[in-house]
């Protein structure tokens, strides 16, 4: 009986990693995607396609992959992921708002929210806030590129098979120190402190490895992104350089929330360091266009 009970945790766990991201994935995109006044999907750009047509001939992506590929709008200033190609339900990616406009004038602020927070507009900071949304082709095309790659390539794949083995030694944790302790059925203090301990642990062992891991892949695709032409390296010096200034706007604008999330330099505050810090990015892809 034990054993299928762990089983069946195991199981309910990396579904919950996999099912939106796979046999859900279209469900997830309708919840995501942006709507009209008529609750209709808006569909994008054709000039936004055009955009994303030279990144895959760029990267030399197969047809028969970028097929399985649908692009749709978010509501959020960040482009967005889920899926992979590996996969026979695909892989989405979610271009943000911003992508839209050229001008700060055309910029609608009713529509620009972050992580789903509804932006409090402050005369005073929110001129430098709209003009670092403002993406050129380039940085629109290198942002697109780092999506591609992702979706790609084996990402998703890892995470569920990291979340598996994490949730796996959770189990053997457990049954060790329910060994040891010598823990009976009628001892739940005793069977509560032996599943607290577990599931600490293995969260834990997961939160580390899954920031490892990014940190990680973030190097790799810095390393592909320079290999591509200048463009794309001028396109993340310049959208790096501006997602400083954004999150250095979004620190004020957010009032408690904003000093929580980022430091004054414009970086994000992490306790476990998940992805390159964005000064770091700005000195990477700075150095490799001199190198050129």
């Amino acid at each position: 009986m034990k054993i299928f009970l762990e089983v069946a945790i195991v199981s309910a766990v990396v579904s919950a990693q996999t099912l939106p991201q796979v046999w859900f994935l279209d469900y997830y995109r309708k919840f995501r995607s942006r709507y009209d006044f008529n609750n209709n999907e808006i569909p994008v750009r054709k000039d936004i396609q055009q955009k994303f047509q030279e990144v895959i001939n760029d990267l030399h992506i197969p047809k028969s992959t970028s097929e399985k590929i649908k692009l749709f709008n978010v509501y959020d200033i960040n482009m967005f992921h889920a899926g992979t190609t590996n996969s026979k339900y695909g892989a989405i990616i979610g271009i943000p708002v911003n992508f839209e406009y050229d001008d700060i004038e055309n910029m609608s602020e009713q529509a620009i929210t972050f992580r789903n927070i509804q932006v409090n507009w402050n005369p005073e900071i929110n001129k430098e806030f709209q003009r670092s949304l403002i993406l050129s082709k380039d940085a629109q095309k290198f942002l697109m590129a780092r999506k591609i790659l992702t979706v790609t390539e084996n990402d998703l794949t890892y995470k569920i098979v990291n979340i598996s083995l994490n949730t796996i030694i959770g189990i053997i944790i457990y049954e060790i120190l329910h060994s040891v302790l010598k823990v009976t059925k009628k001892q739940r203090g005793k069977n509560i402190f032996c599943m607290s301990i577990a599931t600490f642990t293995s969260g834990f062992l997961w939160l580390l490895s899954n920031c490892a891991h990014d940190y990680y892949r973030e190097l790799q695709l810095n390393e592909k992104m320079a290999t591509l032409n200048d463009k794309y390296i001028r396109g993340g010096i310049e959208y790096y350089e501006k997602l400083s200034k954004r999150n250095k706007a979004l620190r004020l604008l957010l009032g408690k929330k904003g000093t929580y999330l980022f430091t004054s330099n414009g970086n994000e505050n992490t306790f476990f360091e998940k992805s390159i810090p964005v000064s770091d990015q700005v000195d990477y892809f700075k150095a490799r266009i001199q190198n050129i």
